[in-house]
């Protein structure tokens, strides 16, 4: 694994056509890009501060990216042996345990990148692995569809003021 800080500042950067991943649960816009790659974005800085460790979120992207420097960037150099979204998917479900846990710090909790160097997860056979991640795909799909579904069902309340369900 690659791990590598992120070098653009969240209120610096010039809004442009790259994702810029931040904090957010919504990707900014670059001018420019950092990293070209498949990488898993964590931050380094606690989301809560005051001495608490805590992640609120982890971002996956692919291709030309800007990255904030308060977060780091995971790259699987051996796609053969590791999915990169399956450590994405791993890493995102246990992030308290897993990556908070690594935070220290008494007022500003931060993480050391070179710390998730000595993270350990189950690694099974990628074949495995793979089922895992597009059995993940599939259940967040059918997540946004009935987050669209229910959406619109919404609108539907609002623009006719009928009753959906009689």
């Amino acid at each position: 694994m690659r791990i590598f800080k992120g070098l653009s500042g969240a209120q610096s950067t010039e809004e442009g056509d790259f994702p810029f991943v931040v904090t957010a649960e919504n990707f900014k816009s670059s001018v420019n890009y950092d990293f070209d790659c498949k990488a898993i974005c964590v931050p380094i800085v606690s989301s809560t501060g005051h001495g608490h460790a805590s992640v609120r979120r982890l971002h996956y992207v692919e291709g030309k990216f800007a990255l904030a420097n308060i977060m780091c960037g995971i790259q699987v150099l051996k796609e053969d042996v590791l999915n990169p979204k399956y450590l994405y998917f791993i890493l995102s479900a246990m992030k308290e345990e897993i990556i908070a846990s690594l935070m220290t710090g008494t007022s500003n909790v931060s993480l050391d990148k070179d710390d998730l160097h000595d993270i350990e997860i189950p690694l099974p056979d990628i074949t495995i692995q793979n089922k895992f991640v597009e059995d993940q795909l599939k259940i967040e799909n059918e997540i946004k569809r009935k987050q669209e579904e229910i959406k619109s069902d919404i609108n539907l309340l609002f623009t006719t003021g009928k009753k959906l369900w009689e």
